[in-house]
């Protein structure tokens, strides 16, 4: 009897071995048809994504065509409206009833509007679509990889995700106060080797009634699609920004003094400016996981939003005044064509902007970190310095030696430093013109 246990408890442990492995294949194969298919020059896509019980609000579509290293056109259907968006590179418009617009120029407008007391209608969504890049095919990759226990069924791939796996999939086990309640299945189709069909669906029962959501993604065509992009559309993805003359805030040579009036003068003006940022890093940073851009000085950061639509003006970026100025030239409103990367958007010594990097999990969050900082030095050895937290408005601090203390009162640490957490790595200074 024991030698029969041990025969029935290998075979038992062979199965399993099996059906691990037929698992970890079928997880590869979903996985590499994806990857296929985000390489892929071109396709033509569906997305759809439904809340269950159906309600107006709850039901989003996507759908268009793209080139891998070209333009993209796409028609997003959401609570907002029906759009039509277009990318090249990573910049990209949005057909409004006065024509195609930046992001940048979508938030001028409501900022506008918003100054006139006019309510503006929120576009979340589309902003979010506009700022991400993330396109379905994307979407549907960083999906399958989170998977990995697909399983053969007829002809489909699919699978059954604990709510752990749900979160993962979906990109939410980082946000906190998300919770998904219930299992969620998985079907996938594969021919020729790219997918063709994603079919992801969630039910569960709360208080006598069915919820949940479906979440649907077709793809054909893939390699033989064209995009035929409007001409509206091309010639503004080209229009060059309107450089701002140098005449026009320049009031006297660089290195002149300034009274201390006269720098808290300047201050009031940088001070809007970095609300603006502010409310741009922020807008990028929803349509991307809540990340903002990366570089190694903030000049680099920056012209990640040019490169993305959501700034096209220089001189937000630097102090109105040519006295104030310590990093360089003023913007010559020259920043390239989106097919360079904007490679000319704040040359060293056009920025005078900080950007304090996002610090590292683990810093406490009682303290609201600083983000944006610019100085201005006044004649009598006054330093105005400027600085935009994550949220709310800007502040104006004068200081004698440029340090900043945190509140309360009492808790006398500079803003800036070490002791607040913020290595020398974290600020992200202007690139200063070289001799």
């Amino acid at each position: 009897m024991p030698s029969r246990l041990v025969i029935v408890g290998s075979i038992t442990c062979l199965l399993a071995g099996s059906q691990l492995a037929w698992a970890e294949d079928a997880s590869a194969e979903v996985q590499a048809a994806f990857a296929r298919l985000a390489d892929a020059s071109n396709a033509t896509f569906q997305w759809r994504t439904e809340i269950v019980p159906a309600m107006p609000q709850g039901v989003g579509d996507i759908s268009g065509k793209a080139e891998r290293d070209g333009w993209t056109l796409l028609t997003q259907t959401s609570p907002n409206g029906t759009y039509d968006i277009a990318f090249k590179k990573r910049k990209g418009l949005i057909k409004m009833p006065n024509g195609w617009k930046t992001v940048a120029e979508l938030i001028q407008e409501e900022n506008d509007r918003e100054k006139k007391s006019d309510r503006p209608r929120p576009m979340r969504r589309e902003l979010t679509m506009l700022t991400s890049k993330k396109l379905p095919a994307e979407m549907a990759l960083a999906m399958a990889r989170a998977i990995t226990s697909f399983k053969m069924e007829g002809d489909f791939y699919t699978a059954e995700l604990t709510p752990e796996e749900v979160m993962k999939a979906l990109g939410l086990d980082k946000k906190k106060g998300v919770v998904t309640p219930a299992k969620v299945n998985v079907r996938i189709r594969i021919e020729q080797g790219f997918p063709v069909l994603m079919e992801m669906q969630q039910r569960f029962e709360e208080g006598g009634v069915t919820r949940g959501f479906n979440i649907t993604a077709k793809f054909s065509d893939i390699g033989t699609t064209k995009v035929e992009v409007p001409v509206e559309a091309k010639q503004r993805m080209d229009q060059a920004p309107v450089a701002v003359p140098a005449a026009a805030v320049v009031s006297s040579p660089t290195g002149a003094g300034l009274s201390r009036e006269e720098a808290l003068a300047v201050a009031r003006k940088v001070q809007e400016q970095l609300a603006s940022i502010n409310t741009m890093l922020f807008i990028h940073a929803v349509g991307n996981e809540g990340r903002y851009p990366e570089g190694k000085t903030s000049n680099d950061v920056f012209r990640v939003l040019f490169q993305s639509g959501v700034f096209e003006n220089e001189m937000l970026f630097a102090i109105p005044d040519g006295r104030a100025r310590s990093t360089g030239r003023l913007p010559d409103g020259q920043v390239g064509t989106v097919d360079d990367g904007f490679s000319k958007a704040l040359a060293p010594g056009e920025c005078d902007v900080t950007l304090v990097a996002p610090l590292p999990p683990g810093t406490p969050p009682s303290r609201n970190r600083p983000v944006l900082r610019a100085e201005i030095k006044a004649s009598d050895g006054t330093v105005v310095v400027i600085f935009a937290l994550a949220h709310g408005k800007p502040y104006i601090v004068e200081t004698r030696d440029g340090v900043v203390f945190d509140e309360p009162p009492n808790d006398k640490v500079d803003l800036f430093s070490a002791t607040a957490g913020v290595e020398p790595a974290h600020l992200l200074k202007p690139a200063v013109t070289t001799p």
